[in-house]
């Protein structure tokens, strides 16, 4: 039966939503590993806090670097769905890898190629969803993608728990088991995700190759590359997720149980994502990405101190929020400001910006934590979120106050 709600009323609502399926079990299958990994290295690896900060970095930095070339190519192709087969499959031979490692280096080669196939199948995916959305339903369209994404996270790491608690903390049984969703995804992908020729920007059927000069980006707004500013800093407050529950675990919480704090986060992300993608569309989307940015600040203010179990719940609901509000919205943002025949390149250029200054990141979370504690690596994300948020007030917000203080 065909969706009836008003953003999926097009010819092109089944592709969207086998889009956000296939992104739900991409990251039931992710989390399913990463919600227990920091735990998984300082036990079994034996990784100190410095190690695992760079680790991280390289390997997400690499992702967000393969989404560059991955969403350009999509662009010069005019293809994006065999980026999309490629890096899924990818994904599917990379998982069992991380059942086998014992030392540092082939988790390091894992975790390295694994972030490298997301970030191949990322940029065209995100290109593909602006394809099939029109100008005033982008936030909502990426609002409801990011709801499912964000629901695979919870599953995955409702499995993840389940596993460990059954298995007496086996991490390897539940990398394992990580093979499952990835291979159904890759399976939706290749059945399910059909782009229309309509409004895919293809000329034709057949394939086709467009040249992609240095001139080209200039066709992108001055909003676009100040929203890739404010952006740099937001990731820099944006280190991996194994810090937040190396955090949860340093104030009491249970190995098996780490994955609640990755649950209670997505569930408050999954709720918020849809309907502040509805809202901005219909009011204001730089207002509602204020808005998100506000609450990391909160969040990664609130974490930086506390010390017992409610805080650190506290803190991980503000994360949330921050992440539901911010991440849809962020990628609406960046359709709107550029050209269709430059959305993959627009895509690419934002994850570099993100890889970059995530593998910085993730260095200085764990230079701060190897030398003053856990606490400092969040005053450090708070100090990057607020830099963020000036930027943003500076460049969006303070127009808009102007012009509508004009109209008044």
């Amino acid at each position: 039966m065909r969706m009836t709600h008003k953003y999926f009323e097009s010819d092109n609502a089944a592709t969207i939503k086998g889009v956000a399926w296939m992104s739900f079990l991409w990251s039931m299958s992710t989390l399913m590993v990463f919600s227990v990994l920091g735990a998984f290295l300082e036990d079994e690896l034996k990784m100190g806090h410095l190690s695992i900060g760079i680790i991280e970095g390289v390997a997400i930095s690499s992702s967000f670097l393969s989404k560059f070339f991955s969403g350009y190519l999509s662009d010069v192709i005019k293809r994006r769905k065999p980026l999309i087969v490629f890096g899924s499959l990818m994904s599917a031979v990379t998982k069992p890898l991380f059942a086998i490692c014992y030392g540092p280096g082939l988790l390091f080669f894992a975790r390295f190629f694994d972030r490298l196939s997301k970030g191949i199948r990322s940029a065209p995916t995100d290109a593909l969803i602006a394809d099939l959305s029109g100008e005033n339903s982008y936030a909502s369209n990426f609002g409801y993608r990011q709801s499912l994404y964000t629901l695979g996270q919870v599953a995955g790491a409702l499995t993840a728990m389940s596993v460990l608690l059954i298995s007496g903390n086996n991490y390897r049984l539940l990398f394992s088991l990580a093979v499952i969703p990835i291979g159904l995804a890759t399976l939706l992908l290749c059945v399910a995700i059909r782009p229309n020729p309509d409004t895919h920007p293809r000329t034709q059927n057949e394939f086709a190759y467009q040249k992609i000069k240095v001139a080209d980006f200039k066709k992108f707004s001055p909003a676009f590359w100040w929203l890739m500013m404010a952006f740099f800093f937001l990731m820099l407050a944006r280190f991996s997720e194994t810090f937040l529950t190396l955090k949860a675990k340093g104030v009491g919480f249970g190995v098996a149980y780490l994955p609640l704090i990755i649950v209670i986060m997505d569930l408050v992300h999954s709720s918020v994502a849809w309907p502040a993608g509805k809202f901005a569309d219909r009011f204001s989307r730089e207002q509602m990405l204020a808005i998100g940015l506000i609450f990391m600040v909160a969040a990664q203010a609130v974490l930086a101190y506390v010390t017992t179990v409610p805080g650190v719940i506290a803190g991980m609901i503000l994360v949330g929020l921050a992440m539901g509000t911010t991440q849809g919205l962020l990628k609406a943002l960046i359709a709107q400001s550029t050209p269709p025949e430059l959305r993959g390149t627009a895509f690419s250029l934002s994850f570099v910006i993100s890889g970059f200054a995530l593998f910085l990141g993730n260095t200085i979370a764990g230079n701060l934590s190897h030398a003053f504690g856990l606490f400092a690596t969040f005053l450090g994300g708070t100090f990057f979120s607020s830099v963020s948020v000036a930027i943003l007030y500076a460049v969006f917000l303070r127009q808009k106050i102007k012009s509508a203080a004009v109209v008044g």
